[in-house]
């Protein structure tokens, strides 16, 4: 069934929710333009060079403020750390975060020369980009890093800000999004902007902040891309990356947001919002006490302008799945990794594949997915060449509860008394 309303509950009363406790958490890098201290006293900034000698280890805010000087970075970092030191027990924040610095003024190499650096980070996991005001003006660049990290093995979601959400922000987006398909071409065969016809697009297709965030989403359309309320950036970043991999963002409550400062929406602008493929937050009426809560975990994949469009989703459209199905992916590759130029012979395949086997057969069993399929083959192509084929199942997250009650009549009416 095609999701055409934000997560919700009708007609309930009672709620029992289970608490589980985190392995783990993801470890983000941000791209940022920034000045970095030199000196190490916290009084002399300058811009540094964009290389693997300039990849900071960040772990506090009070660490961050010493160390760059950017209005942005540092509010994103100050909502990280405020958010992820409430963690406590077996939910684990992440101890530390990597700063790639930018030039003040990037350019388009900048950040290429900056997203070929993540590759040094194994351990990251999530990519955060700052300073862009046109999310879709990087989508070539970043779509191409990631593609080439999953071909190695290492798989990572990228999030970005959205824009803010005023009419002149949001229009201007779009405008920057769609100005390519608004173009002709004069007698000297340069590109000049159809100024009417994108005008004209604007104004037919773009009358509330989810309408721009949907037609921004459509033209960025992967699953591995995700733009994030801006004023929440660093709590949803958080949020995200001290969620267990089995569960959806959504399902914990923000540590370090209070009732009320989130904006207040009504259903339909709720509902609009969360199908343009937006991550934001919300104060979650749902539950018995109300508690401020990520409405639900999408991709730019997610994100639709028209209603009929809401089945042709991608299956790893929604956080929840993808971020299950790629930490079992590494895991999987850790059991896998030492087969490389091992000497193959039908014994150690298939001792392979019954480690990778009990290991899903433990998930399974954990309830972290719902089903898999997995093979080991020597290709019939490529001697040298092993062939892994798998398919796994994320579990999936409860969007709505319906209740259906019936008012039945009396079994018995005063007549039959008489």
């Amino acid at each position: 069934m095609p999701i055409s309303k934000a997560p919700y509950i009708r007609y309930t009363e009672e709620t029992s929710i289970p608490e589980y406790g985190d392995n783990g958490s993801e470890i983000p890098i941000y791209i940022a333009p920034t000045k970095v201290d030199v000196t190490g006293v916290g009084n002399t900034f300058s811009e540094v060079a964009v290389d693997k000698s300039h990849i900071y280890t960040v772990t506090s805010y009070k660490k961050a403020k010493k160390l760059f000087n950017s209005t942005e970075l540092l509010e994103v970092l100050r909502q990280y750390f405020e958010e992820n030191d409430n963690y406590y027990g077996d939910e684990l924040g992440s101890p530390y975060v990597y700063v790639i610095p930018l030039p003040l003024t990037p350019t388009a190499q900048n950040l290429s020369d900056a997203l070929d650096l993540i590759t040094i980070k194994r351990n990251c996991t999530a990519i955060s980009i700052l300073g862009i005001t046109d999310p879709v003006s990087i989508r070539t660049e970043l779509v191409g890093e990631l593609n080439n990290e999953v071909e190695d093995g290492h798989l990572r979601i990228a999030y970005l800000k959205a824009p803010e959400n005023t009419e002149s922000a949001y229009k201007e987006a779009v405008r920057l999004a769609y100005i390519k398909d608004y173009t002709t071409k004069n007698q000297q065969d340069e590109d000049v902007v159809d100024t009417e016809g994108l005008t004209a697009f604007i104004t037919a297709n773009v009358k509330s902040y989810a309408d721009a965030i949907a037609l921004i989403c459509e033209k960025i359309n992967n699953p591995r891309i995700v733009l994030v309320e801006p004023e929440f950036y660093g709590v949803h970043l958080a949020k995200i990356c001290n969620t267990p991999y089995y569960l959806e963002p959504g399902y914990l409550p923000y540590y370090s947001v209070d009732v009320g400062e989130f904006e207040e929406r009504s259903s339909d602008e709720r509902d609009q919002l969360c199908m343009s493929g937006l991550v934001f937050g919300e104060d979650d009426y749902t539950l018995p006490t109300v508690v401020p809560r990520m409405c639900l975990g999408v991709s730019t994949a997610f994100g639709k302008s028209d209603e009929d469009d809401y089945d042709t989703r991608t299956t790893d459209s929604l956080l929840h799945a993808r971020r299950n199905v790629d930490h079992h992916i590494r895991e999987i590759l850790k059991i896998i990794a030492p087969q490389l130029k091992r000497n193959e012979t039908s014994v150690i395949l298939r001792y392979v594949q019954d480690e990778v086997m009990s290991y899903l057969d433990t998930e399974l069993s954990k309830g972290t997915i719902m089903q898999y399929e997995f093979s080991v083959e020597e290709s019939s192509y490529n001697p040298y060449c092993l062939l892994i084929r798998g398919k796994i199942v994320p579990v999936n997250s409860t969007l709505a509860i319906e209740f259906h009650n019936e008012i039945g009549a009396p079994y018995a009416i005063a007549s039959d008394y008489v």
